[in-house]
């Protein structure tokens, strides 16, 4: 059995918070994806466009229908830089963590940790006062990581 610890920030969680957070941009990727590519206007942006390069530019129809994936690598494309540029912006509001969380009181970054019951070994050893603990649930594997 683990112990789930919701806990006010420490430092040496910076490393696992910059993880999570990166992992969590990173995951609405594909989702993100999906919806920009299938939306209603830009489908018809993409017929369109088709149809203006077979009538003007005379290509080939057969050719003409590559703008379909060729602007769906595009869309991809810009929708990674994109999430990169927030997860870095995002990253610089980790970096001054102080700044940003800690310097007003009503204010805080929390963390929830996964620790084995077994490293705790008395009531003790957690402050009630700034910790928050789950008992009697399985969170997994009994290695200590923040989640």
């Amino acid at each position: 059995m683990s112990i789930l610890v919701v806990r006010r920030f420490r430092y040496g969680d910076e490393q696992a918070v910059k993880q999570l957070v990166t992992a969590a941009h990173m995951e609405l990727l594909s989702k993100l994806f999906v919806a920009t590519y299938f939306k209603e206007t830009t489908l018809q942006f993409l017929i369109i466009l088709t149809a203006v390069i077979f009538i003007f530019c005379g290509v080939s129809i057969k050719l003409c229908w590559l703008t379909f994936p060729t602007l769906a690598v595009l869309v991809y494309i810009c929708l990674y830089i994109g999430l990169v540029r927030d997860v870095r912006e995002n990253m610089d509001d980790l970096e001054n963590i102080d700044q940003f969380y800690e310097m007003n009181p009503k204010t805080g970054l929390w963390v929830a940790q996964i620790v084995p019951e077994k490293s705790v070994s008395s009531p003790q050893d957690l402050n009630p006062h700034s910790e928050t603990v789950v008992r009697n649930r399985n969170f997994g594997d009994s290695s200590s990581e923040i989640i």
